[in-house]
């Protein structure tokens, strides 16, 4: 009324900045068309060009990152500086159109200046630098950068004091768990996953803004659906379609049926996976996502191959490859990314037909090659070896039971050869080894038994024609083939104890994971003593490590908790007992400090004969003076 142009567009504009921060992309678009057009370009250049990105970061909620790019060029055009919610909104619109790697080396850079100027700032709410990359890194597979990013995020928001920021964090830290935790000794990992969705979607409650759950439901849907919860990932996906429709976001729409079609083709229910991914593919193209739609269309492609269509499987795989611009989805085809398989190996059948009709060309050369792959024949599954607690197999989602063995001598070869898994062993070292009481003849007679055994269970539906994938020869060696997918639950724990590796999560990911010592059922084998030896010794240090580390920080009941679960596994283990003294030290219980050391004074002298070492007979003398 008083013709206060700037004012009136002010107040609008912070109206449509609370829209925007809780991402409510369907309100806020109205007030800022209405902002802008109360001022004059030229006149408020920095009022129109921070209006103009408003409105632009609005367009990519609603799906329309073009429009969102060509306001962007204009505030750009006005501004005489460069803002850094440029780069966050450039982020955002290469993932939104499948550009991932791009979007990923931007962000890498943008968080690399954030962390040069450490500079006081506000919450970004759902814009923070590294919650941005996390997604983007689960979405392309890089499954450790994505849960170190979530993390990082996670402690701005409490540092911030933002529940919203951690919130957001937590959800993409449920992500980076399930792309990093395929393996099927990784449960756990699952239920904290769905644990961390829950728990963000109470953070967010108070806000009372339907649209921030829809992310959190989008990661349950996934989780309970490729876990085999159809029902309950069904009813996640459309209390979440219900939301991102009202919203007026089809993109993250498009995102949840994906997952939910993934989740019916995984259970073998193609019709119904068929419906949802035909609508998200069509989905992705209207917003020109060239990555989603590459995600659902392959989908589709793989289930036409595993339900016996192969024409129309290879034609599918066809019409993706031609697509194809960029490596981007190259991760779909090589590694577990949130859109696509836990077992990506699935994919290779299908591969290798379309290799021999010509399809594909340089592109699925690539891949093939990003995959080490090479031969004519695959057994279309990852091999997952549990060796730290009760000895077990799986050729993909599918246990290996003992009857398929067929003899023991079969199983046990194959754990010789996991235990020397980065080497080939001569026919003879290996007769020496498992049958020292035979003659040569008899020996290798036994050896060529138990080795057609172990082939048929670890790959029962080879072709007679092929040659074992697995357990490759070369000449007179045999041993695990160097190409082969096989994940060890022993390696994955080395690298979590790695010596430069002093992040807590990753220490205590590696005890979780030692549930017992290396073959404990070979324990009187002299081929396993070695490898057994070693880890364990990984796995005091590791203990050891963990708990000065939470010594530092003062936390001493999880101190005294981990070294008495060590000392169930060696009793003799002093660093444990001295941990254990300096706890109760701290905690001004002395009694415990005294007990403590008799108890490792007796079990030394018990089982070894000897006393405790001086280092704890000094360490008693200054807890106790």
């Amino acid at each position: 009324q008083q013709g206060d142009h700037w004012g009136c567009s002010r107040a609008l504009r912070g109206q449509a900045q609370v829209y925007l921060d809780t991402i409510r992309p369907l309100q806020a678009d109205a007030l800022l068309e209405e902002a802008l057009r109360l001022l004059e370009p030229q006149e408020y250049r920095d009022e129109v060009a921070a209006l103009l990105d408003q409105l632009a970061e609005n367009k990519l909620n609603l799906g329309k990152p073009d429009e969102a790019r060509r306001l962007h060029r204009e505030a750009q055009l006005l501004r005489a500086e460069t803002s850094p919610n440029d780069v966050y909104l450039e982020g955002r619109a290469l993932l939104r159109t499948g550009r991932l790697i791009e979007a990923h080396q931007l962000m890498l850079n943008q968080a690399a200046e954030e962390r040069r100027s450490e500079a006081q700032r506000a919450q970004r709410f759902h814009r923070e630098t590294l919650l941005l990359l996390s997604l983007i890194c689960s979405m392309l597979g890089e499954a450790e950068e994505a849960e170190r990013f979530a993390r990082e995020g996670i402690a701005i928001g409490k540092r911030l004091q933002s529940e919203f920021v951690e919130a957001v964090g937590l959800i993409r830290l449920g992500h980076a768990l399930q792309v990093a935790h395929v393996q099927p000794w990784g449960e756990s990992y699952r239920r904290k996953a769905i644990d961390l969705y829950r728990r963000a979607i109470e953070l967010m409650h108070p806000f009372k803004v339907a649209r921030v759950g829809v992310e959190p439901l989008w990661g349950l849907t996934r989780v309970l659906g490729y876990g085999g919860d159809l029902l309950e990932a069904e009813d996640c996906a459309r209390r979440a379609l219900v939301i991102s429709e009202k919203a007026g976001d089809e993109w993250i729409g498009n995102l949840v049926g994906t997952s939910m079609g993934a989740s019916f083709a995984l259970a073998g229910q193609f019709g119904a996976a068929r419906e949802w991914l035909e609508r998200a593919a069509q989905g992705f193209e209207l917003v020109g996502d060239r990555f989603g739609w590459t995600a659902a269309r392959l989908w589709l492609a793989w289930m036409a191959w595993y339900g016996g269509e192969h024409s129309q499987a290879l034609a599918e795989l066809e019409h993706i490859l031609n697509r194809q611009q960029g490596q981007d989805a190259e991760a779909l085809f090589v590694r577990p990314t949130f859109l696509g398989w836990k077992d990506e190996q699935t994919l290779l059948p299908l591969l290798l037909a379309a290799r021999r009709q010509g399809i594909g060309g340089e592109h699925l050369a690539k891949w093939l090659n990003a995959a080490a792959f090479e031969g004519e024949y695959h057994p279309a599954c990852t091999l997952y070896v549990r060796t730290l607690g009760d000895f077990c197999v799986w050729r993909g989602e599918l246990r290996v039971h003992s009857a398929e063995w067929q003899r023991e001598k079969a199983r046990q070869l194959f754990q010789l050869f996991i235990t020397n898994r980065r080497r080939g062993l001569l026919r003879d070292q290996i007769v020496d080894l498992l049958w020292p009481e035979l003659d040569g003849e008899a020996a290798v007679r036994d050896f060529k038994v138990a080795l057609n055994a172990l082939n048929r269970a670890i790959e029962p539906q080879r072709p007679r024609e092929a040659a074992p994938f697995f357990i490759r020869r070369q000449d007179n060696l045999y041993g695990i083939n160097p190409l082969a997918k096989v994940i060890v639950d022993a390696e994955e724990f080395e690298r979590l104890t790695l010596p430069d590796s002093t992040e807590e999560e990753a220490l205590r990911q590696a005890l979780d994971l030692y549930q017992n010592d290396y073959l404990q059922e070979c324990c009187y084998e002299d081929w396993s003593s070695l490898e057994r030896e070693r880890l364990r010794q990984l796995y005091f240090s590791a203990v050891q490590r963990l708990g000065e580390l939470l010594s530092i920080q003062g936390r001493w009941e999880e101190v005294i908790g981990i070294c008495n679960t060590a000392l169930l596994r060696d009793p003799t283990w002093e660093p444990a007992y001295r941990l254990i003294m300096q706890a109760y030290a701290a905690k001004s219980n002395q009694a415990q400090v005294i007990q403590t050391y008799q108890r490792c004074w007796k079990i030394l002298w018990d089982e070894l004969g000897v006393e405790p070492s001086l280092e704890t007979r000094d360490l008693l003398r200054r807890l106790t003076t």
